[in-house]
């Protein structure tokens, strides 16, 4: 473990003496101008929780954790390393101008991670396992915690450097959360010395509590009554949604058996781009021109459904996932998919493309509900459509919203303990 640490310490000072030169390459000019809004970021009274997070998923992960800590009127710090995010951060620190402290990660700049943070607990989302942020979780006087953990896919041996390299890592931390069984079991047969490791997904809190309100909340959009009226001409079975969708997903609806499905008016489809800025609408509304589709797009001023019907309206998707069957989500064709939980926890039937190594959701779905879920190998394998297990519609979240919060309670209190055990020292 000593000599773990000063690894870590070694490849922080290297960088650190590299940076200057580092940052002179061209490339690198976005990440600057990134880096360079951290002027703000100065010397701040003691806070209870410091947060670091990479991607938008990752907010969304640690969100009902943040926001617990908000609510009870105490102070967090936010570090996000890309600018993915940088929106949804600063709207979220708008509300809580006085409790959040923000930070974007100086990979190239300062300040100096392990001094701006003053939080004696510190909490990582998934990865993002930089030199400065171990050295920080590491000290005695510091709680650390890993939420969404995950190994499986690593295929890591428990007696390969590799193996004792991530072993000796994940031992670093207090607490690990894992988002399923299946990864508490890999944690646990690699021989990981932390004192807790758990399982559970707190992103399904923030979901079920959304489904739960689904129809309250599309009914107050202007165009809720229309909505409701066009899918109630088509069987649950029978409704596709396409969410978070690319350009490249869309090749499903060269299937000859989907396009006279389409074309005789017995699939009801809604299409919500992974993008709602006019480029990305505008090309797949082309791409269904093009194909000979005709298509409408939606937003609250709407009066009219077509064939394929473009949602634009923000903020709705998952609500929207409940009145569907059929839920494709988008992404993988490209990096990776988007979120499978969300559909999942909706009701419906979840199809995805075939790059699924990076969601931790997808390995939860397969592992308690495969009959629920289908990767299409390729962008026109449209078979699994019309296969595939399609449960009855939900009419209610209500229980398993109780389930989860019960489970979310019992982790939420541990982290707590952790947090408060170590501040009542700091913040006296």
């Amino acid at each position: 473990m000593i000599l773990f640490i000063k690894i870590q310490s070694f490849i922080s000072l290297i960088w650190r003496l590299l940076s200057p030169v580092i940052r002179l390459l061209p490339f690198l000019k976005r990440r600057l101008a990134f880096e360079s809004k951290n002027i703000n970021a100065k010397s701040h009274s003691p806070c209870h929780i410091c947060f670091e997070i990479s991607s938008e998923g990752e907010l969304q992960q640690i969100k009902p954790i943040l926001l617990s800590f908000l609510e009870a009127s105490k102070r967090v710090e936010l570090i996000f390393s890309s600018s993915s995010v940088e929106s949804k951060v600063e709207k979220l620190a708008s509300m809580y101008p006085a409790q959040m402290e923000l930070l974007r990660y100086p990979f190239l700049t300062g300040p100096k991670i392990q001094k701006w943070i003053t939080a004696k607990t510190l909490v990582l989302c998934r990865y993002d396992f930089f030199p400065d942020l171990i050295l920080y979780g590491a000290r005695k006087d510091v709680k650390f915690i890993l939420l969404s953990a995950a190994i499986k896919h690593k295929r890591v041996r428990p007696h390969t450097i590799r193996g004792i390299y991530w072993k000796t890592l994940f031992s670093l931390f207090d607490l690990i959360i894992t988002t399923n069984d299946e990864e508490l079991n890999a944690f646990q047969e690699l021989g990981v010395n932390s004192k807790v490791i758990e399982s559970f997904e707190f992103r399904k809190l923030q979901i079920l509590r959304r489904l739960d309100k689904a129809k309250e909340t599309l009914s107050q959009l202007a165009l809720g009554p229309k909505l409701f009226s066009w899918y109630g001409q088509y069987k649950y079975s029978k409704r596709l949604i396409l969410g978070s969708a690319w350009i490249s997903d869309l090749d499903i609806f060269k299937s000859p058996e989907i396009r006279s499905l389409v074309k005789k008016g017995e699939l009801g489809i809604l299409i919500a781009p992974h993008k709602l800025d006019s480029s990305f609408v505008s090309n797949i509304k082309a791409w269904f021109n093009q194909n000979d589709y005709q298509t409408e797009v939606i937003n609250n001023h709407a009066t009219n459904f077509g064939e394929i019907n473009i949602c634009t309206i923000p903020g709705i998707l998952v609500e929207l996932y409940s009145y569907f069957g059929l839920c494709y989500v988008g992404g993988g064709f490209e990096r990776s998919i988007h979120s499978v939980l969300e559909p999942f926890l909706a009701g419906g039937h979840v199809f995805c493309g075939p790059r699924t190594h990076r969601s931790t959701e997808y390995q939860h779905i397969l592992s308690v509900s495969p009959d629920r879920l289908t990767r299409l190998q390729h962008n026109l394998d449209t078979s699994g459509f019309f296969n595939c297990f399609i449960p009855e519609k939900k009419q209610s979240w209500v229980e398993d919203l109780k389930t989860e919060e019960k489970r979310g309670a019992i982790l939420m209190n541990q982290i707590e303990e952790l947090t408060y055990g170590m501040q009542r020292r700091a913040l006296q």
